[in-house]
C-alpha cells in the first residue's frame, strides 16, 4: 500500500538509495534535485522505501494542487519492483490536494494523453552510432568539422553566456517561460556540478561560444536539460556537431542519452536524426480529483 509522507517526514537517505538502485533511474528522482526543481515536494512510499513516487505540490487560493515543475520532464515510481501508483492510489494524498496536472512515465488513467520522448542507446561503437545518424545530420556534423568548430567541456562561468545566447536567439519563447526558469537552471547546474553529475559542453567558432548544452548525469541515463545556439550556429551545423560529439565520445557505454523531448515536431525530428527511438510518457490533467473541486 502506498503511504503519503510530507516533505519533513521523508527519509532522504532511504529515498535516494531507492532512486539510485531503481531500474528506471532518472536524475529527476533524487531528493536534492527535487528540492530545487519542486520546493516543498512530498512523496508516496511503498513499504520501507521499496518504491517511491515524488509529489510536487503548490498552493493556490489556499488549496494544494499537483503540478509539473521546471526541468522535470516526467515523474516515475522509482524502484526495482516495477510497481507504480494508479489514480485511485492518490487517495492517500491529503484532502486539500484538489487537482492534478502531471506528466508521468506511466498512465495514471485511461484518458492520460500519450507523449513521445527520444532516447538513444549508446552501447554501439562510435562508427555504428555515426551510421545511425541521418544523412543530413552526418553532413552538418562534417560541415562543422570542416569549419574548424571546436568542442570542449566548459566551466560554470560560461553558463550565463549560454543563457544570454538563448535569450537573444529565442526572444519569442521568453514570455512563455516561468519567471524562475533561469534561476532554477542556474541552481540545478551548480548542484549537479557539486555532485559530479554535470555535463556542460560548448561549441566554439574562433574563440566565440556559439552553442552550448547542459546534461544531467544519472548512473544509466544522461539527460539533455538545456541547449542554446546563436544564429550563426544554426547555419554552421554547430548543434549537430555539439550533440553528435558528445554522443560519439560516450559510445560503447551502458548509457542511454535522453534528449528530453520534444513535443515540437521540428525539434523531435532533429533529435530523431541522431538515430534515436521514441519512448512514451503520459500527461494527466484533472480539475476535479476525487470530487474535490479547485
Amino acid at each position: 500500500m502506498w503511504k503519503y509522507l510530507p516533505s519533513a517526514n521523508i527519509d532522504r537517505e532511504k529515498w535516494d538509495a531507492c532512486v539510485q538502485g531503481a531500474n528506471n533511474n532518472l536524475i529527476y528522482g533524487y531528493s536534492w534535485y527535487l528540492d530545487i526543481a519542486a520546493p516543498g515536494w512530498e512523496g508516496l512510499v511503498w513499504k520501507d522505501y521499496q518504491n517511491v513516487f515524488p509529489v510536487p505540490v503548490r498552493k493556490k487560493w489556499g488549496l494544494k494542487y499537483l503540478y509539473q515543475p521546471n526541468f522535470i520532464q516526467r515523474l516515475e515510481a522509482f524502484g526495482q519492483t516495477g510497481g507504480h501508483p494508479s489514480l485511485s492510489d492518490l487517495r492517500a494524498l491529503p484532502s486539500d490536494i484538489v487537482s492534478i496536472d502531471l506528466t508521468t512515465g506511466f498512465a495514471l488513467e485511461n484518458t492520460s494523453r500519450a507523449m513521445a520522448n527520444v532516447i538513444l542507446d549508446l552501447k554501439p561503437s562510435s562508427d555504428d552510432l555515426m551510421r545511425g545518424f541521418s544523412s543530413n545530420t552526418r553532413r552538418n556534423y562534417k560541415k562543422a568539422q570542416n569549419k574548424n568548430l571546436q568542442y570542449t567541456e566548459v566551466s560554470l562561468d560560461h553558463l550565463s553566456e549560454m543563457i544570454s545566447i538563448f535569450q537573444k536567439s529565442k526572444p519569442h519563447l521568453l514570455k512563455s517561460l516561468p519567471k524562475d526558469f533561469f534561476v532554477d537552471l542556474q541552481r540545478l547546474v551548480h548542484e549537479l556540478a557539486k555532485r559530479n553529475r554535470l555535463g556542460l559542453i560548448g561549441c566554439w567558432d574562433d574563440k566565440k561560444l556559439v552553442a552550448g548544452a547542459v546534461i544531467a548525469k544519472a548512473p544509466a541515463r544522461h539527460t539533455l536539460l538545456f541547449t542554446a545556439a546563436d544564429e550563426a550556429a544554426r547555419k554552421s551545423g554547430a548543434m549537430h556537431f555539439l550533440l553528435g560529439h558528445y554522443i560519439l565520445q560516450e559510445a560503447g557505454s551502458d548509457l542511454l542519452f535522453d534528449f528530453e523531448g520534444s513535443t515540437n515536431p521540428g525539434v523531435a525530428r532533429f533529435y530523431l536524426s541522431f538515430g534515436g527511438q521514441t519512448e512514451t510518457y503520459y500527461h494527466t490533467r484533472r480539475r476535479r480529483l476525487f470530487n474535490r473541486s479547485l
